[in-house]
């Protein structure tokens, strides 16, 4: 498992305990571990986890990845300093997920990163089990700070700043490029900064400079290429607009509910039923960059899945039938400005991760089922 903590002579850790601390901000970074697995035995290393990862509780699971969430209550004084912005409630997510035959990927998605940390410990354990107990953690020993605790954050926030430095002396973005050819470009640039030492110390940030590399490119163009996206499906845009205006007006929210036929087991008890999915899906219009666009999207659905896990008592997971409804109440209660162009502008971005793309797939679905199936 790699990862980064304090050692006087930077060798390995010779136990099978994972030694680990939260070395971002809280709530702010969110850390990942690559665990060497035997992928034949992926389906009893998912059981192990789940039996270990209390007060977490598995909300999704394929043959392939595993989300894991915790719904935190605020301490009381912390909640009265959220009142204007935050909800009473936070939700801390962890993705388990086979990268390839024999790598496991544990990562923080949402929420305070000591309490995740202190969960991803309990996976890692929980995966030792069908793994070589005498393997060991292996330090990353690249840069060495005196007296102090070697900090990834602080790799991560130097090697931003030389490729940036590099690509403002290197790249030339043409002026027209659709999105698989930026999606080569971002790749190409990649590939290219890899062979640079001085910028990329290891495999396990090598992700985090892809995410860095297409943030440089999309602040450059993505005025521009939005607004093409805008134009091209604003028709469709001001189509469903009007009609969610409509069907708001005429109907009780009640009504609304139950027109969309969303089963009651899955009905929190709560003013707006998923605000909190609502309330995410909000947030997409602050984001420019179709990668973070898409994690946005996909924690949207993993509170979806979260909620209605809660509500039906934590006795099955929500089967796809019964998630499709929720995900069209929720678009239509979602004002996101140019939600179909933003939809658009991600799918023909990303390749290659059909299964991480569904959840487009379905809003778009949820979309049109507003604007044209849906009577009044």
């Amino acid at each position: 498992m790699q990862q980064h903590s304090e050692s006087d002579d930077h060798s390995p850790v010779h136990n099978t305990e994972i030694e680990s601390e939260a070395l971002w901000d809280r709530e702010d970074g969110q850390q990942e571990y690559h665990i060497q697995i035997n992928s034949d035995r992926i389906l009893d290393i998912f059981q192990s986890i789940e039996s270990q990862i209390d007060p977490f509780t598995c909300v999704f699971k394929t043959n392939q990845q595993m989300i894991v969430m915790y719904k935190q209550k605020l301490p009381l004084l912390k909640r009265l300093g959220y009142l204007i912005c935050k909800n009473e409630t936070k939700y801390c997510i962890i993705l388990i997920k086979l990268e390839n035959q024999n790598q496991l990927l544990i990562k923080s998605l949402k929420g305070d990163s000591e309490i995740n940390d202190g969960i991803m410990k309990k996976i890692g354990n929980a995966i030792y089990q069908f793994t070589d107990k005498n393997q060991h953690l292996s330090h990353i020993d690249e840069i060495i700070h005196e007296d102090s605790r070697f900090n990834p954050f602080h790799l991560d926030s130097l090697s931003v700043a030389m490729i940036y430095k590099y690509l403002q002396d290197k790249i030339i973005i043409p002026e027209k490029l659709n999105m698989k050819q930026l999606y080569n470009l971002v790749e190409k640039e990649h590939d290219k900064i890899k062979e640079e030492p001085l910028l990329i110390k290891s495999i396990q940030v090598s992700q985090f400079h892809i995410f860095t590399i297409e943030r440089f490119i999309f602040n450059k163009i993505f005025d521009q290429m939005m607004n093409q996206y805008i134009e091209k499906y604003q028709q469709r845009q001001e189509q469903v607009d009007q009609k969610k205006i409509q069907l708001r007006k005429r109907y009780s929210q009640e009504d609304l509910i139950n027109q969309l036929e969303i089963k009651n087991q899955y009905l929190p008890q709560s003013q707006i039923p998923y605000f909190e999915a609502i309330n995410e899906l909000k947030l997409i219009s602050f984001y420019r960059t179709p990668t973070e666009m898409l994690k946005q999207f996909q924690y949207v659905l993993v509170l979806i899945r979260g909620v209605a896990f809660e509500c039906n008592q934590k006795e099955e997971i929500i089967a796809m039938d019964d998630e499709l409804p929720i995900l069209i109440w929720i678009a239509l209660m979602s004002d996101v400005p140019n939600l179909y162009a933003k939809i658009f502008f991600v799918d023909d971005y990303i390749q290659e991760i059909e299964n991480e793309k569904r959840i487009l797939t379905n809003l778009r679905v949820s979309l049109d089922y507003i604007s044209k199936e849906w009577k009044l």
